[in-house]
């Protein structure tokens, strides 16, 4: 984005030669107002050389001779151009609150992928999609001419934040692999659930980093990864922590990949307490309820990998 004298926050579009850096052409989208916010996220290039950017803007958008009002504080909106920079045509999306986009990427199938974060009551196309918290995340399609062909989301149910700003899930970059899923990396809170799929992550951290893969029919969320930023136990998540009777190790791909998995449980003097083995994602220890109160380590074991995670007991 660039600014001028009336404080708003326009967006450029430019193409630069690639050589010597001389700048080819540029075009700028924007609004009249003061404060007023427009700007690109990210852009990738169309099978026919045509350009598609993706970004937010607030206010009234002004896309070359479309003049697009925002829903709320900040809409999004996906836009074409010909290779000339001549826009061909823009979808918008918003609610009354603070929506965001982050990467788009152009699928082999000629649609145009793209993720981000969105507050409560958003609409694009015919969907309307109720966040948890005070943005969720988003994925979704629109086909060649700019039309929505299908948008799932997801986020962490916790009650009482829906107006609580740190409470802010969005999707942060997405990508096509070679079996046509969609790969989506982003930021989420704590326990909640995508399509149907229900997820288990750290609540005591504000942030969680997930990995989530939408398969090749793009109607369900079929995998989630969930890991502490601050602890990088991306590959394993035991809950609850702190435990009472019991809690659940729940292993990801990786330590999967490995075979037969042990979990040692110690003291803090390093006596061993007790040992279980498991070949699947999810063990449950249970019956700890004459465990004394304090803090354990289990350590999870298997050929290659091994981690270890502070546990604290409470009576």
């Amino acid at each position: 984005g660039i600014s001028d004298s009336t404080n708003a926050i326009r967006g450029m579009l430019a193409k630069l030669n690639g050589y010597s850096g001389e700048i080819m052409w540029h075009k700028v989208v924007g609004e009249t107002g003061n404060y007023y916010v427009q700007g690109a996220q990210d852009v990738t290039i169309a099978p026919d050389g045509s350009y598609l950017f993706g970004g937010e803007f607030s206010g009234n958008g002004i896309f070359g001779s479309d003049i697009i009002q925002a829903a709320g504080y900040l809409d999004i909106f996906l836009m074409k151009t010909d290779t000339s920079g001549n826009i061909k045509w823009v979808t918008t999306g918003g609610s009354v609150g603070f929506d965001k986009l982050y990467s788009i990427f152009q699928c082999k199938s000629g649609d145009i992928c793209f993720t981000g974060g969105y507050s409560d009551g958003f609409k694009m196309g015919d969907s309307i999609l109720y966040s948890k918290g005070y943005t969720d995340v988003y994925a979704g399609a629109i086909d060649s001419t700019g039309k929505l062909k299908w948008i799932l989301h997801g986020g962490s149910n916790i009650p009482g934040h829906e107006t609580d700003f740190f409470y802010h899930e969005y999707g942060a970059g997405i990508f096509e692999d070679s079996k046509e899923q969609l790969q989506i990396v982003g930021t989420t809170i704590g326990n909640g659930s995508f399509g149907n799929l229900r997820y288990i992550a750290s609540e005591n951290t504000w942030e969680n980093v997930f990995w989530a893969t939408i398969g090749s029919n793009k109607k369900n969320y079929s995998v989630y990864y969930p890991c502490d930023t601050f602890s990088g136990n991306s590959l394993i998540n035991i809950y609850p922590n702190p435990f009472k009777d019991e809690f659940t190790i729940q292993l990801y791909e990786s330590f999967l990949t490995e075979g037969e998995s042990s979990m040692r449980l110690f003291d803090v003097s390093g006596r061993l307490i007790m040992t279980e083995k498991t070949s699947s994602n999810l063990l449950t220890v249970k019956n700890l309820q004459l465990l004394a109160s304090g803090v354990y380590i289990a350590e999870i074991v298997n050929k290659h990998r091994r981690k270890t995670v502070k546990l604290i007991k409470e009576n």
